[in-house]
């Protein structure tokens, strides 16, 4: 890591040891259940900066060095006080007066001997005056209490070369997030209800051979209860539609009907894979339309204007939008999973062995349109990853693309802002009312470079000046008639005097890893873009700002 930023002063680093395959997996064997092998290296190759040392980074990027990050720089110019003794883990009574980012980096350092840390002992703000080359190294960004200018100039150098920033902070018992990630795919959404596209209606060819070859009525007991549900419902749709004129159930009446047929083909009431075929029993019915989300990528003017230079995934959305239309006939690739069902493993093995052939070839047709496009814009037909042209196709129901909102964008446009200001009249449901009283609070800060209420004797006069502040801002969003904030919102923000609490910033830490392990993986989905912690209450809100 150190060796990509020579031209950064005071610069030191932990190298990292090396580990054997197997070694790796054993060690990271619990989270590579969640994201597997793709995910994992997508986070042991990634460098993240974060800017600022403050507890709820540290937090932060505990949360990332455990799961194996690649390495990590970070960023501040200040000494260790005894106050940072006081708060953060991070930091040990024997650091006092020594740099503060070479602290953090070496304690946090110790938690995983294969990452490599590195520190830059300088001014956040200063650093990122000097223009954007600094970022050229790293994949994310972490910020916090930076003023509201400075912030602006990093998002805006971040949206530039395409780097996600999170801008995570915490503030007494208050605590929030801001992901300004750009233009953001999610290739691996793992939905928590993934209903698996079984084509039941319009089977694959390979599956009405597997039903035409049943007879159930041949078939012993044994046999005729470990027939796949999904093999029953083909073959007793294919009987419905030859005594229906070749129509599928299309009537409440028709589908009831087809339901009560499907129960009475059961031998018994304990055949399972006949329960199972007809809670399944609407699948042979129902419409398989294209996702909207797949849609919108389809519809998207980089799908339709494919030139040099453009991104990979838009050359396979491309790609699949055109399989659709041809070989697909109106569906995606099929992406080969199948659900569990009761079974004899034979039959199971071969409707698996169906599906997965018919993906495969899915993937081969697509990978075949991907060359030809590649070709056509330029660039050679191996351009694209083999790899990544499989995980779309096998993923293609749940693809995703987001045009997130920037920070610039937040703060000179407050029409989000106006949609969920009504939310924050029930403070005891919601935590939309502190997100305003944030906005003060940053209004304070970059103006006075200190928070509300930090030092001696500050929170009665600091309380009128954030007063001002705080109308201020409500009028410029244009929500003064809507969003009333209470003196004892402003009160309990000056008491903190601008602390870190760290049981909320280490909270906060574990929500912020979470969303930049979303965006390197690029696998579940990522907060859009705002999420509000109120610590009193333990309530949270996520909302698009």
């Amino acid at each position: 890591a150190a060796a990509q930023v020579p031209a950064f002063r005071g610069v030191a680093t932990k190298n990292a040891s090396t580990m054997s395959e197997s070694s790796s997996r054993e060690k990271y064997d619990r989270q590579l259940r969640l994201w597997g092998e793709r995910g994992q290296s997508a986070l042991e190759h990634a460098h993240v900066c974060a800017l600022g040392a403050t507890v709820t980074i540290c937090e932060t990027l505990k949360n990332l060095v455990l799961p194996g990050i690649g390495s990590f720089t970070v960023v501040d110019h200040r000494k260790v006080s005894p106050a940072d003794v006081g708060g953060n883990f991070f930091v040990s009574e024997e650091w006092v007066g020594q740099p503060l980012c070479r602290a953090v980096v070496e304690h946090l350092s110790e938690l995983n001997e294969t990452v490599s840390g590195a520190y830059i002992e300088e001014d956040p703000a200063v650093l990122v005056a000097s223009g954007s080359d600094f970022l050229a190294p790293f994949d994310v960004v972490l910020v916090s209490q930076l003023p509201e200018s400075v912030l602006l100039a990093l998002d805006d150098m971040c949206q530039s070369r395409g780097i996600p920033l999170f801008y995570t902070r915490t503030l007494g018992l208050i605590g929030s997030l801001r992901c300004s990630l750009g233009n953001h795919w999610v290739l691996e959404a793992k939905p928590e209800n993934d209903t698996e596209d079984l084509r039941i209606a319009s089977p694959i060819p390979g599956v009405v051979d597997l039903a035409a070859a049943i007879d159930l009525d041949a078939m012993d007991d044994y046999a005729h209860a470990h027939v796949p549900w999904l093999l029953v419902l083909v073959k007793l749709l294919q009987a419905w539609k030859d005594a229906h004129q070749g129509r599928v159930p299309a009537t409440r009446d028709e589908k009831d009907g087809f339901r009560a047929y499907v129960r009475d083909a059961a031998r018994s009431p304990e055949e399972e894979n006949f329960i199972e075929a007809a809670k399944n029993a609407f699948r042979a019915y129902a419409a398989v339309p294209i996702p909207s989300g797949i849609a919108s990528i389809f519809a998207h003017p980089q799908c339709e204007a494919l030139q040099s230079g453009t991104a990979d995934v838009w050359v396979v959305a491309r790609a699949l939008r055109e399989f659709v239309h041809a070989e697909g006939g109106g569906f995606l690739p099929v992406s080969g999973k199948l659900p569990d069902m009761s079974a004899d493993t034979a039959s199971f093995v071969s409707l698996q062995r169906v599906y997965h052939q018919k993906a495969e070839e899915d993937v081969n047709a697509v990978a075949a349109r991907v060359g030809v496009l590649s070709s056509g814009i330029g660039q050679s037909p191996h351009a694209v990853p083999a790899d990544l042209v499989r995980i779309m196709c096998k993923n293609a129901a749940y693809l995703s693309f987001t045009a997130y909102r920037s920070i610039r964008q937040e703060l000179e446009d407050s029409s989000k802002v106006q949609e969920f200001s009504f939310f924050s009249s029930m403070p005891e449901q919601y935590a939309h009312i502190w997100y305003f009283v944030l906005r003060a609070v940053d209004r304070f800060y970059s103006e006075r470079r200190v928070y509300p209420g930090a030092g001696d004797d500050r929170v009665g006069p600091d309380l009128q000046i954030l007063r001002n502040y705080t109308n201020a801002v409500l009028g410029e969003l244009g929500v003064a008639e809507m969003v009333s904030v209470t003196d004892e919102y402003l009160e309990e923000v000056c008491r903190y005097g601008g602390c870190e609490l760290h049981t909320i910033a280490s909270f906060m830490g574990g929500i912020t890893a979470q969303e930049v392990i979303k965006s390197l993986t690029r696998q579940y989905t990522p907060m859009n873009n705002t999420f509000v912690y109120n610590g009193i209450s333990s309530v949270s809100a996520t909302f698009e700002a």
